[in-house]
């Protein structure tokens, strides 16, 4: 699989977070994560505030700042706040994510923003919802599901196989939600 980079804007993000923040509420989890507290507006001008103006020489267009390593904005500020969650309730952002933004093999993600299982993991993880912990589980519940069904290799391997479809990895995502409750 090839490395990962932030393929989403900031105003994608925090759509992101908001929509996340919906679904826990309906889910009767509170939602205290500070990105879906706030309006836009001011998360936009804190990280203004926070950010060094560029240089003029990096006269770059905002839509290229998005093909930047996650190592960079974590490294310029953009430090994430962990949300606890649980690990039904991260196997299920996980299928949110996977659902709106599209599923794909071979790669953790694509230009256009689809990711793979291990890929969505990391987008989670890395916008503050839970921590290596609950990314584990929910890769172990995943592997449980896969091997009541016979399947033996990792699901990243499983997942890039001919014949693999959206709604087998969907499938996969809900039995594991089920498998960790």
């Amino acid at each position: 699989m090839t490395a990962t980079v932030l393929d989403l804007s900031p105003a994608d993000v925090a759509r992101l977070h908001e929509e996340i923040g919906q679904y826990l509420a309906q889910q009767g989890t509170p939602t205290a994560h500070r990105l879906v507290t706030r309006t836009t507006a001011d998360l936009v001008a804190e990280a203004l505030a926070s950010v060094p103006a560029p240089a003029p020489v990096l006269d770059v267009p905002p839509s290229y700042l998005r093909w930047l390593p996650d190592r960079v904005w974590r490294t310029a500020g953009h430090a994430r706040a962990v949300r606890p969650v649980s690990v039904p309730e991260y196997l299920a952002l996980t299928a949110r994510v996977l659902e709106r933004h599209g599923w794909t093999q071979g790669a953790y993600r694509t230009r256009s923003g689809r990711r793979c299982i291990a890929g969505d993991f990391q987008l989670l993880h890395w916008l503050g919802y839970g921590d290596e912990a609950t990314a584990d589980g929910a890769a172990r519940a995943v592997a449980v599901v896969l091997a009541s069904r016979g399947v033996t290799v990792p699901f990243a391997e499983w997942q890039d196989r001919s014949g693999i479809r959206r709604e087998h990895v969907l499938n996969v995502l809900n039995d594991a939600q089920a498998v960790a409750s």
